[in-house]
């Protein structure tokens, strides 16, 4: 169950099953045409490619790393980074099919391509997810100029759909980004945990005291945006905080 529900949410998927009952399926990747049998509006192939994980990951900062790595206390590019979050999963490495996902799904039209990618992510990493013993789902919400710009948040939509595969509630509106900041991609890692600081609040909606949250977000590069989002959730009485992100740079 979510909090909120995005009202464009419900809509769209109307409209993509009208579509689909008119028109012959496309692949919202390739763009080929495609026997769809289930919701998915990705091809077969394109699943396959968006699903498959070649690489060991560090539990700690999901980084990719060799198979022989000690990661007890973390990865030796994580190990000595003060975070505030206890693990995060990955979907995939940011290259390929994926990365060319991801940069699709922050368009307007992508909002059905993230629940896509959602509920891809769930069928392969079920197990992950339920050992977790997650209690609530809160996305990392964009600041309201970047909203409007966007159009939607691709953080929320995954959110959602992860929520729903999951059967979690999804705390749309628990955390509010008050602060804009620029793309953390540019920024060197000292500079992206000066500029991440005091961007995040938590809402009076917030209801994380006690529980085990699960942040989600597209794509973490050094984790300082996940880290002061978990600080801020567990000042808010979050008992921990987990990060699940579709995307390791």
């Amino acid at each position: 169950m979510t909090d909120t529900l995005p009202a464009s949410s419900s809509l769209i998927q109307i409209l993509s099953g009208l579509d689909r009952l008119i028109y012959p399926s496309d692949c919202l990747l390739c763009e080929r045409r495609f026997d769809r049998n289930d919701s998915l509006s990705v091809c077969p192939d394109c699943r396959n490619q968006l699903a498959h994980e070649p690489f060991a990951t560090c539990p700690r900062c999901a980084g990719t790393i060799g198979p022989f790595v000690d990661t007890t206390d973390g990865c030796p590019s994580c190990a000595k980074e003060s975070l505030h979050f206890e693990s995060v999963i990955r979907f995939g490495p940011y290259d390929g099919k994926l990365r060319d996902a991801i940069l699709r799904a922050k368009q307007l039209s992508g909002e059905i391509l993230a629940e896509t990618i959602g509920r891809l992510w769930v069928a392969r990493d079920r197990d992950r997810f339920d050992r977790l013993s997650i209690d609530a789902i809160v996305p990392i919400p964009l600041h309201w100029v970047r909203r409007i710009e966007r159009g939607y948040n691709q953080s929320a939509a995954l959110a959602d759909a992860i929520g729903q595969a999951l059967g979690l509630r999804v705390g749309q509106g628990w955390l509010r980004r008050i602060k804009p900041t620029p793309k953390q991609y540019t920024q060197s890692a000292s500079a992206r945990r000066e500029n991440i600081k005091g961007a995040f609040r938590a809402s009076i909606r917030c209801r994380a005291r006690g529980l085990r949250i699960m942040i989600v977000d597209d794509v973490m590069t050094t984790g300082a945006t996940a880290s002061e989002a978990a600080r801020v959730l567990k000042a808010a009485g979050a008992a921990q905080v987990h990060a699940a992100v579709l995307a390791r740079r």
